[in-house]
């Protein structure tokens, strides 16, 4: 709950860690990613499948004059594969 509230309440953020990652993405911060050796393709990934690999290791200019609500548009669109992905999976199921 804490840990929500700080990122939540944060002007900006500076994480390596995958949730600090998404639930800055979530809430739209500015942030700069930092690569994190004990799991640097979680962040990857994450930042690949919603084209915003340039979060990573941003300077903190970059970061300051980034746009977070850009990448929120990507999020919707994963959401949307993902529920029609889990739709077609039950219908198969109960069909």
């Amino acid at each position: 709950q804490e840990f929500l509230w700080l990122i939540r309440n944060a002007y900006f953020l500076y994480t390596t860690s995958f949730h600090g990652l998404a639930f800055g993405l979530i809430f739209q911060k500015k942030m700069i990613v930092q690569d994190n050796p004990t799991a640097p393709l979680r962040i990857t990934d994450l930042l690949e499948t919603l084209n915003a690999k340039d979060l990573l290791n941003y300077s903190i200019d970059e970061a300051i004059n980034s746009n977070p609500k850009n990448v929120l548009a990507n999020i919707e669109v994963e959401k949307e594969k993902n529920e029609n992905y889990l739709k077609e999976i039950v219908k198969n199921v109960i069909s």
